[in-house]
């Protein structure tokens, strides 16, 4: 096959962000460099014009004018064009409606709804990736003129497209769905099974056995593959929250560190060993990564044992307790200093312990001034629950209205963790808040978040009980926490995506809202604060969430399109935040100069405000106890700073 550069002739797109669905015509051309690109939703595509091939993973597939695929989330796929054929040109149209177009409006649309739930459910089920059909040229013209309206309407905007659109794509998809139905021998299933984990994996793989290759790249990873480097960059990152040459640096970097400890290699044998060209590079990667030289890092872990002496940082005498410092914070009062706190366990318990001893000496280190406790009882009879999913081909909401499907939260028994732990960290004079699933989130362990989403719209009443339930399970458990001596019940409960709510604010208000009110006012009524975690974007409910008497929010993102001036200067008054260190944008990628600019930024914005100085959410296992380490040495001195 003669291959050709690709240059994709992407025609205009417009992307309204009132309606998320989103149009695409594409004239394509060779094979090399193909525009390899995945959606998180489903995607629907026929080739108007034309013929080539379509490559989805590593499969390779004829395709001509009137096929039309079905492809599921996440999978990988692009058309190119070939000398193998006749054809003059492949021209492909697809569509895309994201779930926001049928839940996020306040009226929605059941036809909709039934036809995404049978799509994703019954067609593409969890084995199958993508489904192709050969339309007849009767059912090519049908949805093609359908294509043509509807592309009409959406690039010329006017009173009454909304509607148009909305009734067009429910008359397209049901179309589609009685060809699929009425020509079930024509239909071919292609199935891949998790596929962007599994590509990050064996890329992962291919890491391990090739990293001491100085021209390992990305390109060449993504042919070992079978994908495209744009697209592996992007579920690489996604997947392991690093950049692709990001993550190869620090492989490199820690298997020199394994090198160095061993004390059998020169630095020279090792520079080469790991995948660099010279010994100069080596050296000023090395630094740049640890701080100090091979040498010295030589002596600091073989010489001592591979242990430090955990001290106390020096400072002067602090005023409050850390309990104190943190519940004045949150109360708008005088501090004597930032309370700081990091969310650090999680994922980097191993290398603290095998550095301090223990994670908890790294915590007296810094003088952490609160302690995040989880624990006690889970919310679900995973028996019962199971049963019911063994019984139906979908479980949803009204089947779990007859059945006992929470946990007795009045075992006393089931709080020996959380009192332990706060006893612990009441020696230390910390704040304690203690962990405890909200509503949407907590289903989302039950249900696929995509479901429950669809089942927001298809079964409010239904969830609304659930939740109601869920929050009298709710307020027993935080009761138990807090006679174990909690200082706050922090409710974990995710709405957010990256620029806006995942549903609609009215669904918010009606479903999440009253049962939130109901745990937060029973907090408060034990004399006790109440917070919330809640990833993402939660801007369209935060004047919600002030009146509720919410008293303390983590995070506050601003890498989710909330910036710090929203609650400068709308909120600071009414609550506090948590949070400034962000762990998907500053902690973790081996920038010590933008770490540092950053942390300081934050300071310069925050300090003296309603704040609790910590990281965005758990410290990723991608950063190096050296960068943690940099990071909570400079927080430690800025929090005492203009005190």
């Amino acid at each position: 096959m003669q291959r050709h550069e690709c240059i994709p002739k992407l025609l205009e797109i417009p992307e309204l962000k009132s309606i998320p669905v989103f149009l695409n015509k594409a004239f394509c051309w060779g094979f090399e460099d193909q525009n390899f690109h995945y959606h998180e939703f489903i995607e629907i595509c026929y080739v108007a014009s034309g013929g080539g091939y379509h490559q989805i993973r590593d499969k390779v597939l004829e395709c001509k004018k009137g096929d039309i695929y079905i492809i599921n989330r996440g999978v990988a796929h692009a058309f190119f064009m070939s000398d193998d054929f006749n054809y003059k040109e492949l021209l492909v149209k697809n569509l895309i409606f994201l779930p926001q177009f049928i839940f996020s409006s306040e009226c929605p649309d059941f036809q909709l709804i039934d036809i995404y739930k049978h799509l994703s459910v019954e067609i593409l089920n969890d084995d199958t990736s993508v489904m192709k059909l050969s339309l007849n040229a009767g059912q090519f013209d049908d949805l093609d003129r359908l294509y043509s309206d509807i592309n009409d309407e959406y690039r010329n905007m006017q009173i009454g497209s909304l509607n148009i659109i909305n009734a067009e794509i429910i008359v397209f998809l049901t179309k589609m769905v009685r060809y699929i139905q009425q020509d079930s021998n024509n239909v071919i299933p292609y199935k891949f099974t998790n596929c962007s984990l599994s590509l990050v994996e064996n890329t992962c793989k291919f890491i391990d056995t090739n990293f001491n290759d100085p021209n390992l790249t990305i390109a060449a990873a993504a042919k070992h593959v079978f994908t495209g480097k744009s697209y592996l960059s992007r579920i690489f990152k996604k997947y392991t929250g690093k950049y692709f040459s990001d993550y190869l640096h620090e492989y490199r970097m820690n298997e020199a560190c394994k090198l160095i400890r061993t004390g059998k290699m020169t630095n020279e044998q090792i520079c080469y060993a790991c995948g660099f060209r010279d010994l100069p590079t080596f050296y000023k990667n090395f630094r740049k990564y640890t701080g100090i030289t091979p040498k010295e890092y030589y002596k600091r872990n073989i010489q001592n044992n591979y242990k430090k002496e955990v001290s106390i940082m020096p400072t002067t005498h602090d005023e409050m307790t850390s309990a104190e410092r943190v519940k004045n914070a949150i109360l708008g009062l005088p501090v004597d200093r930032t309370p700081i706190y990091g969310w650090v366990s999680a994922n980097l318990s191993g290398p603290i312990a095998s550095s301090y001893g223990y994670v908890s000496a790294f915590e007296d280190k810094y003088r952490f001034d609160a302690a995040h406790i989880f624990g006690g009882p889970g919310p679900f009879n995973n028996t019962v629950i199971n049963n019911i999913r063994a019984s139906c081909d979908e479980m949803t909401p009204d089947m779990l209205l007859d059945a006992d499907i929470f946990t007795d939260p009045d075992r006393i028994s089931d709080y020996q963790n959380i009192r332990g732990n706060i006893d612990f960290h009441k020696e230390r004079g910390r704040f304690c808040y203690v962990q405890t699933p909200g509503f949407f989130e907590n289903f989302n362990g039950i249900f696929k978040i995509e479901d429950q989403l669809l089942y927001l719209a298809e079964y409010p009443d239904e969830l609304g009980e659930l939740y109601r339930r869920q929050a009298e399970w709710t307020k027993k458990f935080a009761d138990h926490c807090l006679e174990c001596g909690a200082d706050m019940i922090h409710i974990s409960d995710d709405w957010g995506a990256q620029n806006n709510l995942m549903f609609s604010p009215s669904t918010w208000k009606k479903l999440i809202k009253p049962n939130l009110i109901t745990v937060v006012d029973h907090v408060h009524s034990r004399g006790a604060l109440a917070s919330l975690h809640s990833d993402g974007c939660i801007a369209p409910v935060v004047d919600e969430l002030a009146d509720i008497g919410i008293n303390c929010i983590h995070p506050w993102q601003e890498s989710a399109n909330m910036p710090y001036s929203l609650w400068l200067d709308n909120y600071s008054d009414r609550f506090a935040i948590m949070g400034g260190i962000c762990v998907q944008t500053t902690l973790g990628f081996g920038n010590y100069r933008h770490l540092e600019n950053e942390i300081r930024r934050v300071f310069s914005l925050l300090r003296g405000k309603r704040w609790i100085c910590c990281t965005t959410h758990f410290v990723q296992n991608h950063c190096s106890l050296v960068e943690l380490e940099f990071a909570f040495d400079l927080i430690y001195k800025l929090a005492r700073e203009n005190y």
